[in-house]
């Protein structure tokens, strides 16, 4: 029989078993021996996965093959596989309502899609990329490796004498605890998703020290989820009520919200990691709070005659310029202002001027070898290029160009 679409022999043989099985008679299945049906339909499953392979790796390494049109077929095979690995998810957890046949056969052809599945990842990853939703199988399993970090950190918990430090672990093992608790998530559940709580447990577990000492600004914990971006409402919350604590407390409570403020934008976080990716990220939030407290206690407070006495432009334009995180590019300084030079003089970046360009961008760069730049030392090395930084700046341009023919 001719088929409309590559992946319809899974689904004949799941809906058709599915029907079909309620009629089997029990006494072929005595004994645990496996319904003489099952043998068979498992046989065509191994030949058509073998054939998905085989025709994946044609088509990806076939010289004619556009990236785009690779990533579009793996995608295809992926999320097709991933919604059919659901429904026999769960067919085997009903047990109730589906015949011991279809548990069986759905319990084994869940395992060979399994392999496909890790095949994919293990080959094509790049081509899936990491926003895919995760079959319920992979999630399952990965709660359980969730579950299983929440119990030592549990323990290791109670040995911690800090309060604030039991505060920020408790928070985020209960948020933890949640996402293994819920059934039906109110969001799309990526593989992003998972391994960032996967890696969140696994970093704090690695901390050689949980506890936190104000005396000598050692806070393991916050310093560690404002590096992840851990978004969590509870946590903003709880953080943001510790800084109003001490700054209340305070005799300079405006210059103490500058000290806090200027201590946390110099801590580096890492922009790919999110926990909420559905909310704001984590030093944005802090920022916009901090400039809200400190212009609500300047208003109806005020400061005192050493803090008042420094313009306030001129502390917001020191705050300001202190970058939240640095973006590491992958080249040199020279190569950097062979860049942004043609980037201006092409009008692609519009400023005052090219110094104006150069002011506003490099403060908020680094490089793999230098953490901090000069925007007047990048700006004076664009005029005496060499031929060399001018090759590799062609170079990744034309491998951008070719990338942005394949979107």
């Amino acid at each position: 029989m001719k088929r409309n679409y590559p992946l319809q022999w899974l689904e004949d043989i799941i809906f058709f078993y599915e029907f079909q099985s309620a009629e089997i008679s029990h006494e072929n299945n005595k004994q645990g021996k496996s319904h003489p049906g099952i043998e068979p339909i498992l046989a065509e499953a191994e030949i058509e996965i073998a054939a998905i392979r085989a025709s994946i790796q044609s088509h990806v390494f076939k010289a004619a093959a556009t990236k785009k049109s690779s990533k579009r077929l793996v995608k295809y095979y992926y999320n097709s596989l991933t919604y059919y690995m659901n429904i026999l998810f769960d067919k085997c957890e009903d047990p109730e309502n589906n015949t011991p046949e279809l548990l069986e056969l759905s319990a084994l052809l869940l395992d060979k899609l399994e392999a496909l599945i890790n095949f994919l990842r293990s080959n094509y990853s790049s081509l899936i990329g990491s926003d895919q939703k995760v079959p319920k199988f992979y999630l399952q399993r990965c709660k359980v490796k969730i579950q299983d970090s929440i119990k030592v950190l549990r323990l290791r918990l109670r040995s911690i004498k800090s309060e604030h430090s039991k505060n920020v672990c408790t928070i985020v093992l209960d948020s933890m605890e949640e996402f293994v608790r819920i059934k039906k998530h109110p969001y799309q559940v990526t593989f992003n998703c998972v391994k960032y709580r996967i890696d969140l447990l696994q970093k704090i577990m690695r901390l050689h020290s949980l506890e936190t000492c104000v005396d000598r600004d050692e806070y393991p914990l916050d310093k560690l989820l404002i590096y992840m971006n851990f978004n969590s409402r509870t946590y903003v919350s709880y953080l943001t009520k510790c800084i109003i604590d001490t700054v209340n407390s305070s005799a300079d409570q405006i210059g103490t919200l500058y000290m806090h403020f200027k201590i946390i934008k110099q801590l580096q976080s890492k922009p790919s990691l999110i926990y909420n990716p559905t909310f704001h990220s984590l030093p944005d939030l802090l920022e916009k709070w901090f400039l809200n407290e400190i212009k609500y206690r300047r208003k109806f407070i005020g400061g005192n005659e050493d803090t008042t006495a420094l313009k306030r432009e001129e502390i917001q334009k020191k705050v300001a310029n202190t970058p939240k995180t640095k973006v590491t590019v992958q080249l040199s300084s020279d190569q950097i202002a062979l860049f942004l030079r043609a980037a201006d003089e092409m009008r692609i970046l519009s400023a005052r001027s090219m110094t104006e360009v150069f002011r506003t961008i490099v403060p908020h760069l680094a490089t793999p070898n230098r953490e901090s730049l000069s925007y007047q030392g990048v700006r004076i090395q664009s005029y005496n290029p060499e031929d060399v930084d001018k090759e590799i700046i062609v170079t990744a341009l034309q491998k951008m160009i070719e990338k942005i023919k394949d979107y």
